[in-house]
């Protein structure tokens, strides 16, 4: 290559590099709005999750569900639970899910997914060893015996939770069913739901 040749890649490289800083800027910004909102995050990780697996899309915060599989008219409602000291200072861990039922407790849809980051000490307990992620997929009515009145409020649709202890073998509470009646594979799901 000549010097002007070089001179010119050197100018188009010089002019990459600082569209690609701008880049960069622009997803750190990105990434920090998640990271300072965990409940968003979390939110967008299982919803993401499950519309990849069954080919659906994603609906509008107005909307009751959060998943539309448009081949099949199902509508999902899923919910993200991060692992949860169950008192302060045990080594128990739960997952909780609020408000199976959305925030006025009318909230209406096919089936809700509720997905839980697994705690490693009973991965050989659980159904899909290989997914990061333990997943339920329970029926609309077959969700309330699953809840239980938050006590923090009143009663009322709005008001009732989920609560699991991540341990199978010790799990007694309302929720308890999950791990024998509703526990799911991604492998499941994509062959319920997906095209």
């Amino acid at each position: 290559m000549d010097r002007d040749s070089l001179l010119k890649n050197n100018q188009r490289l010089r002019e990459e590099i600082t569209k690609l800083k701008r880049e960069n800027q622009d997803l750190r910004a990105k990434v920090a709005v998640f990271e300072n909102h965990p409940a968003l995050s979390d939110g967008v990780r299982g919803e993401s999750l499950i519309s990849s697996l069954v080919n659906g899309t994603i609906t509008s915060a107005s909307t009751p569900y959060d998943v539309f599989v448009e081949h099949s008219g199902i509508m999902i409602e899923v919910k993200f639970s991060r692992l949860n000291r169950a008192v302060r200072g045990s080594t128990t861990m739960r997952w909780n899910w609020d408000k199976p039922f959305g925030e006025s407790g009318k909230k209406v849809y096919d089936y809700l997914m509720l997905i839980g980051e697994k705690d490693r000490r009973y991965l050989m307990l659980y159904l899909d060893r290989a997914c990061p992620y333990i997943i339920f997929d329970i029926p609309y009515d077959e969700v309330i015996p699953l809840t239980i009145k938050s006590s923090r409020h009143k009663d009322g649709f709005s008001k009732r939770l989920i609560t699991l202890t991540t341990n199978p073998q010790t799990a007694r509470s309302a929720a308890s069913p999950l791990f024998k009646k509703y526990q799911v594979t991604l492998a499941i799901i994509k062959e319920r739901y997906g095209l």
